[in-house]
This record gives structure tokens, C-alpha cells and sequence, in this order.
């Protein structure tokens, strides 16, 4: 659970042959898009895909999937974001989400 104001940290491993195309979404498949409060990258220190949403607030909870796809497949994988009004000491990063596309 993150509070009203905090930056939350999306990061999911991705990895697949050919390199697949990554997608994070809200809601009911709405594409979410990189803009002044959300930055999405590629770490190359672990090479993982990032979404960061920054000054997060109760509008922003809810399920947000990252699909991955490929010409051999696609998988997906969601988490529950939670925003409480409450402003305590912070919450721990969500949990690292895997993805990965076999052939």
C-alpha cells in the first residue's frame, strides 16, 4: 500500500527470443503512457522494464498489467496497486513481476 504523494515503482524481467514488445496497462487495457507523472524504461543494469508513477494519488489504484509479445507468444502478468489517504512512513517497492516467452 502506497501513500497519497509517494512515487511508486512498477518493475517487471522480460525476456524472450526475438526480444518481445513490452506494454503496461490500467484498468480495462488502457495503455498507460509515459507523461509527466509516469516514465517507463529499460534498466539496463538488470534489464528490466520500469514504470514509474510519481505523486501518486487515490485515482491511480487499481490492477496494472505488463504484457509482454513476441512473434512466438505473449504472456502477461498483473499487480494490485493500493493508494490509502493516510500519509505514514513509506511503503516497500511492489514485488518484482516476471514475464517470460519461450520458444
Amino acid at each position: 500500500m502506497y501513500d497519497v504523494g509517494q512515487t511508486a515503482i512498477f518493475r517487471c524481467y522480460v525476456r524472450g527470443d526475438p526480444e518481445p514488445t513490452v506494454q503496461w496497462s490500467c484498468g480495462s487495457w488502457r495503455p498507460v503512457m509515459s507523461a509527466y507523472r509516469v516514465r517507463q524504461w529499460v534498466d539496463n543494469s538488470d534489464c528490466s522494464h520500469v514504470m514509474e508513477l510519481d505523486n501518486t494519488s487515490v485515482a491511480d489504484a487499481g490492477e496494472y498489467t505488463v504484457s509482454a509479445s513476441n512473434e512466438v507468444g505473449s504472456c502477461t502478468t498483473t499487480a494490485l496497486f493500493v493508494v490509502d489517504k493516510y500519509s505514514g512512513p513509506p511503503s516497500p517497492p511492489l514485488s518484482d513481476m516476471y514475464v517470460f516467452i519461450l520458444n
